[in-house]
């Protein structure tokens, strides 16, 4: 009977010490492959760097929701109507008028009587936010963009930056 209990014993233990050896190399064969994804990802983002720009667009609504969209990749040459028709996954609407993108509606939120879109880009110079002087179809973003559209009163001139 004791012969029995410690055979027991003994095949308890293998068995223990065969899952641990298993576990142990499972795991190890999973970081192996996480650092090399890690890798793989690190040099995807240095070759999108390469033919990409990286931006901050802003979306602020009339009842002062702020939605921000940081450390955005676009490909280089993109318009601002590009980004935001993206970012909005076509949730969109605008008109076009003398070759250039009037925005008329974002997410949903459709401009009326006083109220419109309008976009901005930050000075990062001034520090200061700057009404956008050309349509959203004919601003080319640059790295390192900040942009907001900003649903705002536009019945007084200029209106107020977000």
């Amino acid at each position: 009977m004791l012969k029995d209990k410690s055979n027991l014993w003994v095949v308890a233990t293998f068995f223990l010490l065969a899952v641990s050896v298993i576990a142990s190399g499972v795991s190890f064969y999973l970081y192996q492959r996480a650092n090399a994804f890690e890798t793989l990802y690190q040099h995807a983002l240095e070759d999108l760097g390469r033919i990409g720009i990286k931006v901050d667009i802003l979306f602020k609504f009339e009842n002062g929701t702020k939605r921000w969209y940081n450390d955005t990749y676009v490909a280089s040459g993109w318009t601002l109507l590009n980004l935001t028709t993206s970012i909005s996954r076509g949730d969109i609407k605008y008109s076009t008028m003398y070759g250039s993108a009037f925005v008329t509606e974002i997410f949903g939120v459709a401009g009326s009587g006083n109220e419109a879109w309008m976009w901005w880009k930050f000075n990062q110079g001034s520090g200061s936010w700057e009404l956008g002087e050309v349509g959203a179809g004919d601003y080319v973003l640059r790295d390192g963009d900040i942009v907001a559209w900003y649903f705002e009163d536009v019945s007084s001139w200029p209106p107020l930056p977000p």
